[in-house]
């Protein structure tokens, strides 16, 4: 649940566990935000997408800058 939250503080710290903190993150937000799409009684509100590709995309940046990060030993 808050996995982005733990993430973000270790990507703060430097340490490598971040990528894959950040990466779990964004995997369950996907699968969620994937569940809460295709159920038919789930409630609709407007904007919901864009606010969902929003998260989404600010999740993939922040995995994708921890393993850069990783990959320059920027991490430890």
């Amino acid at each position: 649940m808050f996995g982005g939250l733990a993430g973000s503080i270790a990507l703060l710290l430097r340490r490598k566990l971040a990528f894959q903190l950040l990466g779990a993150s964004f995997l369950a937000a996907a699968i969620s935000m994937t569940f809460g799409f295709l159920d038919k009684n789930a409630p609709g509100m407007e904007g919901a997408g864009v606010m969902s590709s929003v998260i989404l995309l600010i999740g993939s940046l922040l995995a994708a800058y921890a393993w850069w990060l990783s990959q320059r030993d920027v991490l430890r």
